[in-house]
C-alpha cells in the first residue's frame, strides 16, 4: 500500500463539511493540495486558493506528484462578500460539476489586520453557509487557522481543541476535524525516548464519529516539494 492510500484510509473522509487546522508553517496547504490531486483520480475536485497563484500551485504539484489529474480544477480568483459566499460557491460548483471542494484558506478570505484572531460571529455565519452547501451539493474541505495561544502557552506547543477559536461553530457544522502538528517548527527534534522526530508531521483526528484512530504520522519529505518551512 502506498503512502497516499494509507493517508486516505486514515482520513476516511465523510460527506459534508471537513476541517483541517493548524498554526502557520505546519503544511496544511501542501497536504490538502496533495489530497485534492489524489481524490481527483476518481472524481472532479475544485481547489480554491486564497494564498497562492494557480500557476505556482500547478508547478509545485507537478514537482511532487509528477502530474496533475485532469479532474483537478485550481481556482485562485473566487472572491465574494461573506453574506453571499454560499450562494456564489454553489453556482461555481454547478458550473464546474465538482464533487469535492477544498478551500485554502478561510483565514485569508476574511482576514482583518486589526483583528488577527478573526471575527467569530462572521466566521460562524460563513461556516453555516458552507455546511448548507455541503449537505445539498458536495463534500467541502476547509483549511482553518489555530489560535496564537498555541505558542503563547509554551511547552511543546501541541494544539488542543480549544485552540480552534476561529469559529465557535466548527464542532457543530464540521463532521470531521483534523489538526497538523510539526514539533521541529518549535525546535523539538527528539521525543521523550530520544528518537528523532525532526522530520515528523503528526495529523491529529480531533472530531470524527467514524474512527477511533487518533493520529497518523508522515515524514515532511512527503510534502517537501510544496511546503516552505521557516
Amino acid at each position: 500500500m502506498n503512502d497516499y492510500q494509507s493517508l486516505l484510509n486514515f482520513f476516511n473522509l465523510s460527506n459534508g463539511l471537513i476541517a483541517f487546522a493548524s498554526r502557520p508553517g505546519m503544511g496544511k496547504t501542501s497536504l490538502t493540495l496533495v489530497l485534492a490531486n489524489q481524490l481527483a483520480k476518481g472524481k472532479r475536485v475544485l481547489f480554491i486558493s486564497y494564498q497562492e497563484e494557480k500557476a505556482f500551485l500547478k508547478k509545485q504539484l507537478i514537482n511532487l506528484n509528477g502530474s496533475i489529474s485532469d479532474n483537478l480544477i485550481i481556482n485562485d480568483s473566487f472572491r465574494y462578500y461573506h453574506w453571499d459566499y454560499g450562494k456564489c460557491l454553489a453556482e461555481l460548483i454547478e458550473e464546474t460539476q465538482a464533487a469535492t471542494v477544498i478551500i485554502d484558506d478561510m483565514e485569508a478570505l476574511v482576514y482583518d489586520p486589526e483583528n488577527p484572531e478573526g471575527n467569530v460571529p462572521l466566521n460562524d455565519g460563513l461556516l453555516k453557509q458552507l455546511s448548507i452547501v455541503s449537505k445539498v451539493k458536495v463534500q467541502i474541505i476547509i483549511n482553518l487557522p489555530l489560535s496564537i495561544w498555541v505558542e503563547q502557552r509554551g511547552g511543546d506547543c501541541r494544539p488542543s481543541y480549544r485552540d480552534l477559536r476561529w469559529s465557535r461553530a466548527c464542532g457543530e457544522f464540521c463532521n470531521q476535524i483534523f489538526f497538523l502538528y510539526r514539533p521541529s517548527h518549535y525546535g523539538i527534534t527528539h521525543d521523550a525516548d530520544g528518537r528523532s522526530i525532526k522530520h515528523q508531521i503528526e495529523i491529529l483526528r480531533m472530531k470524527d464519529d467514524m474512527s477511533d484512530r487518533n493520529s497518523f504520522f508522515i515524514n515532511d519529505s512527503f510534502l517537501s516539494a510544496i511546503t516552505t518551512y521557516p
